[in-house]
């Protein structure tokens, strides 16, 4: 799978993590919501085209954080996705 089009560092990292209840944190989600907010200030500073993804991420991670997961695992944005899809 590493050599496929659909292969990304970010899913081997965090996608085992995705189904476990409470894994261990190696980025918590108060974390990503702050980087992410600094990517999309610097679009908008340097009016770089970011299209929607850096926003829509950010806002599913602020969901995250609003439903108390702040410091949970970046992997667990996962619960979010699945709430508002009404997925398990």
């Amino acid at each position: 799978m590493r050599d496929s089009s659909a292969s990304s560092w970010m899913l081997r990292d965090r996608g085992p993590r995705m189904p476990e209840a409470d894994p261990d944190v190696t980025s918590a989600v108060d974390t990503v919501v702050k980087d992410l907010g600094i990517v999309l200030e610097a679009g908008h500073e340097t009016q770089a085209a970011l299209l929607s993804l850096p926003a829509v991420a950010h806002q599913l991670f602020l969901t995250t954080l609003g439903r108390g997961d702040s410091r949970a695992d970046d992997s667990q944005v996962i619960r979010s996705n699945h709430l508002l899809n009404g997925t398990n």
